[in-house]
């Protein structure tokens, strides 16, 4: 009877575990993270012997448990085993927490009597309450530590599945930690991280939380930091906070005036504050910015954010012209995005043409919300006024709704809607529709406001539409629209001058 040797047993239960990974991840992913060809995948799953490089790679690319993936001992996931500790941890900080209620209800009960032995054995208790309290925090930090890291890797290499779970055990062993650094850093870590999961409402506190907390140390703000800034204030823009966004980015450029030109990031920030401040109506104080961060980007930070910020000044200066957007140096998704504004502002036939064959020859590129305004622009001005508000109307279900600020993203369908219909002679529907999202933007928070675009558009719907305003609402919008024009042209906002005999200039 033949025997099995220990190394076949051995080589037999890899496998079989290698095989269970391949169950939950696709060989192409399995390839990507491990860096090795998927036919080489496709043979190590079918019972090979993996190389011991690849299972160090699975190791690495998936937080698998070495033990585990050698021994079958332990659990799968190195973040499991972190769980476990974090629960155990919890645990005990529970204890703590209930020693400490017990000790202060003795305490209270023995206010004002004569029990001093007594109340010498709970300050004793007390102090020992804070001793367990420091050596339960100096036994979690190098766990502590240890997620932390973990955490920042998979933030840089976009590991998302991989950074919830990292969050989760994170925060239990948290609440053991005094370690103001590291609560600081795992603070700034989990913003970033819900950032790009899209859970605004969680990252935008904690971002404000670790960013000032670490103003108040005195510390110096370094490239990573300022990468931060960066992140958190694009996370303002994205949920409409435009005011917050450009007073973070003026606080922390105070903060670092002559002091990091040599950071590549800190262009990036310079250029993004000028980009909030045209959206905030200073275009006046966004130039400046514009061409200090212009002259100073490295070559990657021209063709990403400093083309785009500049393009966007030109445009409300009215000093750039459709067809000269190709003259500028702009990252290729960039490129296709910024003539879709350019194109929604003129309502030209040849710009929405040429902004919708550029769109279908890149979909992955173009902004899906830009690019359907466009076609229902585009419908509008070709005879097919019908088409063009249904069009508009399933806007609603399939794309806004799932946006994290839906209901002020209202704002930009009811505009959209009002324009084509004017564009297509309903003036009936355009008037309809511009009164709604005068209702919407007068309903949403005090903090928040469109972006300058859609608040344009309105305005230009308002004074086009409502020359001869009747009743309260409508002059009211109207005052208030001649107001906005006013004020801007005033500021340089020459896109808008078009709307002069509209307001009395």
């Amino acid at each position: 009877m033949a025997t099995v040797s220990t190394e076949d047993a051995f080589y037999e239960q890899l496998s079989a575990r290698v095989l269970e990974i391949a169950r939950e991840h696709s060989q192409q992913l399995i390839a990507s993270r491990t860096a090795t060809p998927k036919q080489t995948v496709s043979r190590y799953v079918a019972g090979g012997r993996p190389s011991p490089w690849f299972l160090h790679s699975l190791v690495r690319g998936f937080a698998i448990n070495p033990s585990w993936l050698l021994t079958g001992e332990g659990t799968k996931l190195l973040t499991d085993v972190t769980a476990d500790t974090s629960r155990m941890a919890g645990n005990l900080l529970d204890l703590v927490k209930a020693m400490g209620a017990v000790t202060e209800r003795k305490l209270g009960s023995l206010v004002g009597k004569q029990h001093l032995m007594v109340l010498r054995e709970l300050n004793d208790a007390l102090i020992s309450l804070e001793s367990i309290q420091e050596r339960v925090s100096q036994e979690s930090e190098e766990t502590f530590r240890k997620i932390i890291g973990d955490l920042a890797q998979a933030l840089n290499e976009g590991q998302l599945d991989r950074m919830e779970s990292l969050i989760r055990t994170g925060s239990q062993i948290s609440r053991l930690s005094f370690n103001r650094e590291l609560q600081r850093e795992f603070k700034a870590l989990v913003a970033s991280a819900t950032s790009i999961l899209r859970d605004f409402e969680t990252s935008i506190p904690l971002f404000r939380e670790a960013l000032f907390e670490h103003i108040a140390t005195g510390k110096l703000v370094d490239a990573v930091v300022i990468e931060r800034v960066n992140r958190f204030a694009l996370t303002l823009r994205v949920m409409l906070r435009l005011r917050e966004a450009r007073n973070v980015c003026d606080a922390f450029l105070a903060l670092l005036r002559d002091k990091a030109e040599h950071i590549p990031t800190y262009h990036h920030l310079v250029s993004l504050a000028a980009y909030l401040h045209v959206e905030c109506g200073d275009l006046p104080e966004a130039l400046p910015k514009l061409t200090q961060s212009r002259s100073l980007a490295n070559e990657k930070n021209r063709a990403f954010s400093s083309g785009f910020n500049l393009a966007h000044a030109l445009f409300y200066t009215g000093s750039m012209r459709f067809h000269e957007l190709g003259s500028l140096e702009l990252r290729e998704d960039m490129a296709v995005q910024i003539p879709n504004a350019f194109a929604l502002w003129t309502a030209n036939k040849e710009h929405l043409e040429s902004v919708l064959k550029r769109n279908e020859r890149s979909p992955n590129l173009a902004h899906p919300l830009l690019h359907a305004y466009a076609r229902v622009t585009f419908d509008a001005i070709s005879g097919k006024g019908a088409k063009a508000l249904t069009d508009a109307d399933a806007l609603t279900a399939e794309k806004i709704e799932k946006d994290p600020s839906h209901t002020l993203r209202m704002f930009s369908v009811h505009i959209i809607k009002a324009q084509a219909a004017r564009l297509a002679g309903n003036a009936k529907v355009a008037k309809e529709e511009t009164k709604l999202a005068e209702d919407v933007l007068r309903s949403g928070e005090p903090d928040v406001m469109p972006v300058l675009l859609f608040r344009a558009m309105h305005w230009r719907n308002v004074l086009l539409l409502f020359e001869q305003p009747t009743g309260a609402k409508e002059k009211r919008m109207a005052e208030c629209a001649r107001s906005a024009v006013k004020i801007h042209l005033e500021r340089g906002y020459g896109m808008l001058r078009e709307l002069a005999d509209k307001i009395g200039e």
